[in-house]
């Protein structure tokens, strides 16, 4: 049985508490190994911890990133999967190979922001020598002074986008690996040049796993995929069927649960 009913409307809220209790397929064999999800309700997913909601266009949960709350599919149970999600904030994420709440892994979103000192400017630094090295032809003297640049400094913020790979084994959460995509600063100058923007130009993730290798990528407000991807083969994991949306810690610089849709193909 499917959480809710006809009446689960887009304002209401989702967790264990209120689902409706029934027979709900194996969570040790594949099922209905595609889904594709704009989240207008939610009565295909099953929130395996945290209270999740949605307002017919978009999810998100009132749980803190710290718990790690997480919201899977009913219908679909497979290990081999490709999912591709819509989001525009740090935290949100693919979570896969799902056990239960205290092991899974998944593929999120993570932003960095903070200070750096950069180069503002230059000017000529010159001292007297002592001495001059001569005169020249019209008898001025030359090489009296020791010169050199000198540099002007200043602060500015540097912002770094993210995607990371993450395990959770008996509730140890750990990081894989990290790829960054994108980083911008909030001023520049032609001494120490950078992209001058605070935005994160990530508009969503792409997770695929085939046998033990996982692979994640993001993907740009253009709908073009970043060159640079995470490819890992994970050794020995434990792996679960189930797979859905999860909320991490995403830093201290735009994070949000909000996430717009999902796609998840199992095979």
């Amino acid at each position: 049985m499917r959480i809710g009913s006809s009446t689960l409307g887009q304002n209401k809220t989702l967790n264990k508490s209120n689902i409706i209790k029934g027979i709900v397929p194996q969570t040790n064999k594949k099922f209905n190994p595609t889904l594709s999800d704009t989240f207008t309700i939610l009565n295909a997913w099953d929130p395996i911890s945290g209270t999740w909601s949605t307002d017919g266009n978009t999810i998100s949960t009132s749980t803190s990133s710290s718990s790690y709350p997480i919201l899977t599919s009913f219908d679909l149970k497979s290990q081999d999967i490709t999912a591709t999600m819509s989001l525009t904030s740090a935290g949100p994420g693919v979570v896969f190979w799902l056990q239960d709440p205290s092991n899974w892994w998944a593929a999120v979103t993570f932003y960095t922001q903070g200070s750096e000192s950069y180069i503002t400017g230059s000017f000529e630094n010159c001292v007297p020598r002592g001495f001059c090295y001569g005169r020249d032809a019209n008898g001025f003297p030359w090489g009296c002074e020791s010169c050199s640049t000198g540099y002007n400094y200043g602060t500015r913020t540097r912002f770094n986008f993210y995607v990371r790979l993450l395990s959770s084994v008996n509730g140890t959460v750990s990081t894989i690996t990290n790829l960054l995509l994108r980083s911008t600063c909030n001023a520049t100058s032609s001494f120490s040049p950078a992209t001058v923007s605070g935005d994160d130009n990530i508009n969503g993730i792409e997770l695929s796993t085939s046998g033990d290798i996982i692979t994640v990528r993001g993907r740009d407000d253009s709908n073009n995929y970043y060159g640079s991807t995470i490819s890992y083969t994970a050794s020995t994991p434990n792996k679960g069927y189930k797979s859905g949306v999860i909320f991490t810690p995403g830093s201290n610089y735009q994070e949000s649960s909000l996430v717009q849709d999902i796609s998840i193909v199992g095979s």
